[in-house]
């Protein structure tokens, strides 16, 4: 991974860069809901998380089954005095099986791609001080939050 280049970000602009790749996905409905106001700024790195949000974006695309009508909550606002990006998707849901090893290197359900993305995103969080965590209900969906702390 390229050291990280931290810099002050205006998050609603930088959220919104990840969410419109996707804007225009066929059957999938992706929304951005900014419930802070139109400056809201936090140090990052600006390429590592737009990439963040992108991938968290396309993998919640890919976790709608093709007969359901995919809706997709890009979500900025604060709790407990931290900053929080959500993404809530109508998908199918993480299995409890596979939950543990959501985040590790080289562990997919796809039956493509390395299983690199969510490791990736986490360490590159974790390079500017954010985290990540996720709750999911199978055959519902899922929301993955991060927090700037």
């Amino acid at each position: 991974m390229p050291r990280p280049e931290i810099e002050s970000l205006n998050l609603p602009e930088t959220i919104l860069v990840g969410v419109q790749l996707y804007s225009n996905t066929p059957n999938v409905d992706v929304k951005f809901e900014n419930e802070m106001g139109a400056e809201v700024f936090v140090d990052a790195d600006r390429k590592q998380l737009i990439r963040s949000i992108s991938n968290l974006v396309k993998n919640a695309i890919q976790a709608i089954p093709r007969q359901r009508k995919g809706e997709i909550l890009v979500r900025l606002h604060q709790e407990i005095g931290q900053i929080k990006i959500s993404i809530t998707d109508n998908g199918k849901g993480i299995p409890e099986h596979e939950q543990e090893k959501i985040f590790e290197p080289y562990f997919t359900t796809k039956s493509g791609g390395t299983g690199l993305g969510l490791a990736m995103v986490k360490n590159m969080l974790k390079e500017f001080g954010a985290s990540i965590s996720f709750e999911t209900i199978e055959n519902e969906g899922t929301t993955f939050t991060i927090v700037f702390n």
